[in-house]
């Protein structure tokens, strides 16, 4: 990855944990969720809307405003256009500061229940796959002892890895007349669209529009059910890998 692509990608430098009283038992938060697929026009939860995109391919000047409505001028910087990937939408009852973990339970969770999640989990006969090496009680003699500590082990369980997980979060849209096209050959196209005249629409090279490289990457550690670091070459998109003659991988391996 370069140095201009850099400005784009963004890393998690650590977790913020709330106090405990107020995230379990009496005191935990009513979060209304909702799933936002990729390229899904609107939905809703209340007055609280969710895009999975911003504009269109086939129009350059479809766009839309971010966090508040514009003015429609050339003065306006919220400008939004392009795709964004799957997402999770939340609305909080109470603020919730950007960075903060935020654990998800099941509907009536109680901390005091604990012992009869774990019942559940242990009558679980899903696959189970272990992290560590297998052994048996009798191979703990050939590990290190310390009288305070106890045998100098690691473990982890089966169903939970530890990964590093980049996700893309948006993206240009693929031009319909020349989706491989990534050269821009008038890069002042857009600049001559004023918002307010509809007779300049048609000035904008939509070629180029598509062509500019947007969007950006996320990186954070995650715990997960599913090892996410498996970096495994996506197959099921064939209208994609008919047009680029590859299956959907990983930037900038890719």
């Amino acid at each position: 990855m370069n140095v201009k692509d850099r400005e784009r990608f963004y890393t998690h430098d650590g977790y913020k944990f709330t106090s405990y009283n107020n995230n379990y038992g009496s005191g935990m938060m009513s979060v209304k969720l909702i799933s936002v697929s990729e390229e899904v026009p609107e939905v809703a939860i209340g007055d609280n809307i969710f895009r999975g995109f911003c504009g269109t391919a086939q129009e350059g000047f479809r766009y839309r405003f971010a966090f508040k409505e514009g003015s429609k001028t050339k003065s306006d910087t919220n400008l939004v256009r392009g795709i964004w990937h799957p997402y999770v939408g939340a609305v909080f009852n109470n603020k919730v500061n950007y960075g903060k973990l935020v654990n998800i339970y099941i509907p009536g969770y109680n901390i005091s229940e604990l012992s009869n999640y774990y019942k559940v989990r242990y009558n679980d006969n899903s696959p189970y796959y272990p992290i560590s090496d297998r052994m048996g009680i009798d191979d703990l003699t050939t590990y290190e002892f310390d009288s305070n500590t106890g045998y100098k082990l690691e473990f982890f369980r089966g169903d939970c890895y530890f990964c590093t997980f980049t996700h893309r979060l948006n993206r240009n849209f693929q031009d319909p007349a020349a989706p491989a096209n990534d050269i821009i050959i008038d890069k002042d196209s857009f600049a001559k669209f004023d918002p307010e005249d509809r007779t300049t629409f048609n000035k904008i090279n939509l070629g180029d529009i598509n062509a500019v490289k947007m969007g950006s990457w996320y990186t954070f550690k995650v715990k997960s059910s599913t090892n996410l670091s498996i970096r495994s070459l996506d197959e099921s998109h064939l209208e994609e890998k008919g047009i680029f003659g590859l299956p959907r991988g990983f930037y900038p391996l890719q």
